[in-house]
């Protein structure tokens, strides 16, 4: 009888998944997402939100106690380094996707490019970036983010304009750190 029953749920599953076209997340520590948030605020006078996905997050570590229960995954902020308390199940996030600009750019000439706004200053638009090892510290100095970069040749310096890849190299290894402790 527990057998059947076993059998049973598992051809529904399969079913299902079939009927739904199911796909199972395919999320690594690293990848960029963001996370859906459909909570409404306390003493709000708006019920529907027109942005329910907040972010982005870097993800962290890979949760899964048990092989028939799903994956959890621990995400930290990408502008505050911050992780969040509690781990996040996979119907709750979305992958991040930076997106190519350049065909709405080509239809759009008077918008700005992607590259001008990113540009440390307006005025110098040429790419004098140095190769750097990893990020050693942050502060923040009247209002601006900088961080405490070690070059290829040994030195250290404070820059205001580091590399997204940099960053998230940085978020990783502070939440990691933070887990050790």
């Amino acid at each position: 009888m527990v057998l059947n029953q076993k059998d049973n749920k598992e051809q529904m599953k399969v079913a299902y998944d079939k009927r739904h076209n199911v796909s199972y997340p395919t999320f690594k520590v690293g990848d960029k997402v963001l996370l859906q948030d459909k909570r409404v605020k306390v003493n709000s006078d708006q019920v529907l939100t027109k942005r329910p996905f907040q972010g982005p997050y870097f993800i962290a570590d890979v949760v899964q106690g048990q092989a028939d229960i799903g994956q959890a995954y621990k995400l930290i902020n990408e502008k505050t380094g911050k992780t969040l308390p509690s781990l996040i199940s996979s119907d709750r996030l979305k992958e991040y996707r930076v997106e190519d600009r350049s065909e709405l750019d080509k239809r759009l000439p008077g918008a700005k490019p992607r590259e001008a706004v990113l540009s440390p200053s307006p005025v110098d638009k040429s790419n004098d970036w140095e190769a750097a090892l990893r990020i050693l510290r942050e502060r923040t100095v009247n209002k601006k983010k900088e961080w405490l970069v070690l070059f290829s040749d040994r030195s250290q310096w404070w820059c205001n304009d580091v590399t997204p890849a940099l960053i998230k190299e940085f978020r990783v290894r502070q939440a990691r750190r933070r887990n050790r402790r």
